[in-house]
């Protein structure tokens, strides 16, 4: 529907259709992480329209943050489905993105799993106030049992979970592991990559 009303906006030149598809767009693109999280629960669907709805808004220069978050989920297709194009699933044909922009999308793919490789760090972190008691008790003593645990499972599962998706929960299942060990420590983690995607979305354009 909003390449729909994009397309017919750009050829009568309606400008209140154009304000119908800017807020539609704003509706489906929201601002916070949280926000991004409840209109996201199911993965992205890679689709033709996706493509054709990232061509149009490329061409039309159509509201710079939406078009990126536009191009973000065109980046998270399979390096297949950039070079090939996809089916729209509005009427069966094969979809595929300007060049400029599978340029960009292979660009953003790596640009967007090094984004996530820097939340790796986070998982191991301690809470400042498990910290201070664990510095302040003797080994037998210590009430948070995350800091002196074998932390290779984590190193494991991590290993697994790097994706070309920062704006996801990439490290949902670590951070449960944390929340086992440690109440405290895991909502501390879940907190700091939470935060860490916060400014990932604030600044997409800087990585797409």
């Amino acid at each position: 529907l909003i390449y729909f009303l994009t397309r017919v906006s750009r050829a009568y030149e309606a400008r209140n259709i154009r304000y119908e598809a800017l807020f539609r767009l704003g509706r489906h693109f929201p601002e916070t992480i949280e926000e991004w999280d409840a209109a996201r629960k199911i993965g992205p669907l890679i689709d033709g329209d996706l493509f054709a709805l990232a061509n149009v808004m490329n061409a039309d220069g159509l509201s710079p943050v939406c078009f990126t978050r536009v191009l973000y989920l065109c980046a998270q297709a399979t390096p297949e489905q950039l070079v090939r194009g996809a089916v729209r699933l509005s009427n069966g044909q094969v979809e595929k993105l300007d060049k400029v922009l599978l340029v960009r999308c292979f660009a953003a793919q790596k640009a967007l799993v090094n984004a996530t490789l820097e939340m790796y760090p986070l998982v191991f972190s301690q809470s400042p106030e498990c910290k201070a008691e664990t510095e302040a008790s003797s080994l037998l003593d210590i009430k948070c049992r995350y800091d002196v645990i074998d932390h290779s499972p984590l190193i494991d599962g991590l290993s697994e979970e790097a994706s070309i998706h920062p704006l996801t929960k990439p490290f949902q299942s670590a951070v449960e592991r944390v929340r086992k060990e440690c109440q405290r420590c895991g909502d501390w983690v879940d907190g700091l990559i939470t935060q860490e995607r916060e400014d990932i979305l604030l600044n997409l354009d800087f990585y797409v």
